[in-house]
């Protein structure tokens, strides 16, 4: 299941909302991780950067095949041997089961632009059982002002509701991150 309102431009325009290693590397990615998941990975936005920082596996899951088809020749352009990608929907307890085809623990997760989905609460529980203990999981999403891109602002959570989410799901609150100028980000660990 595509959740409400993700839609996404063409990938030139989507790209220039970010600045991935930098958003990455404020929330805490680093050599030190291993194994990385990125839910909603979409044309590699943030898969790409990231197989570039941790030591291990990073692995990508989306729904759109037309976006995994993208990030997979970007994969092979840049010849890079420690991403897997997964065709799946992340709302589905059997695609998360296939990441432990890939790895055993996962260190780190992303659920980047991805909370404004119906049961954000729901999808938390379900990718947060993925990590290993003192696993990291950062979220990335719009802010709750006027951005060139984003869900409706009635669904776009503030860091606050977040952080209440993350810790309904049994995870431990580390900080929040301006993520400027569209993004905010939160951090939490298991």
């Amino acid at each position: 299941m595509q959740y409400r309102e993700s839609g996404m431009p063409d990938m030139e325009l989507w790209e220039t909302f970010f600045d991935p290693v930098s958003f990455l590397k404020t929330l805490e990615l680093n050599p030190h991780t291993n194994n990385y998941l990125d839910v909603g990975s979409g044309f590699g936005t943030f898969l790409i950067p990231a197989s570039k920082i941790i030591s291990g596996s990073a692995i990508g899951i989306d729904v759109n095949q037309e976006y995994l088809d993208i990030c997979s020749k970007r994969i092979g352009e840049e010849n890079l041997q420690n991403i897997y990608l997964i065709h799946g929907d992340s709302s589905n307890e059997k695609t998360l089961e296939t990441v432990t085809q890939y790895v055993s623990e996962v260190d780190y997760i992303s659920l980047f632009n991805m909370l404004h989905c119906e049961e954000p609460l729901e999808l938390l529980n379900r990718t947060a059982q993925l990590l290993n203990p003192k696993g990291k999981l950062g979220v990335i999403h719009w802010k709750s002002n006027k951005t060139p891109r984003g869900p409706t602002m009635a669904i776009r959570p503030s860091p606050r509701k977040v952080r209440d989410w993350g810790e309904q799901a049994g995870l431990t609150f580390l900080k929040t991150s301006d993520l400027s100028p569209y993004h905010f980000g939160v951090l939490f660990e298991k």
